[in-house]
């Protein structure tokens, strides 16, 4: 089983890295900025089953880690104003950052499982990837909207914005 979840994680990673860059050619809107974190949301009705409850320490070592990861993942996502719109600027660390992370959750998962129980771990890492996105995103939201009633920059104007 802990085989197919490796090559389950696997194959989801390479999907968001392919869908993060062809994302990046597109503009983007508030919608594609809020609704990932609030269509993940809906995991939290696991929490209605009290097995999958993790303990307050736990939750707070979850939340944690999810404030790390996501302030890594905000760090190093960059947006760009062009063509009249605004648009993820593709990075090369996001991708190794993204991979990382996933080998540090995937490592701390089968370490964590010896001494937790499988429910509790899964809604601490339910909790964890939450935290996680929804700082990433709230940073992406505060970026975007900053572009969007910001100057144009010198690229798409042909000059420059800054006095001389």
């Amino acid at each position: 089983m802990e085989s197919v979840a490796a090559v389950v994680g696997i194959f989801m990673a390479l999907f968001w890295m392919r869908y993060r860059m062809r994302e990046s050619a597109r503009p983007l809107t508030v919608r594609k900025i809020v609704l990932p974190p609030l269509g993940m949301s809906t995991g939290a009705f696991m929490y209605l089953v009290p097995q999958f409850r993790p303990t307050t320490g736990e939750a707070l070592e979850a939340v944690g880690a999810g404030l790390v990861c996501g302030a890594i993942l905000a760090a190093t996502t960059r947006l760009e104003r062009r063509d009249e719109g605004v648009y993820l600027k593709r990075s090369a660390a996001f991708i190794y950052v993204l991979l990382g992370l996933f080998v540090v959750r995937f490592a701390a998962r089968g370490y964590l499982r010896q001494s937790i129980e499988f429910h509790q771990l899964s809604g601490m890492f339910f909790l964890l990837a939450l935290v996680m996105i929804v700082e990433w995103r709230v940073a992406m939201l505060l970026s975007y909207r900053r572009l969007q009633s910001g100057p144009i920059p010198a690229t798409a104007t042909g000059g420059t914005d800054s006095p001389a």
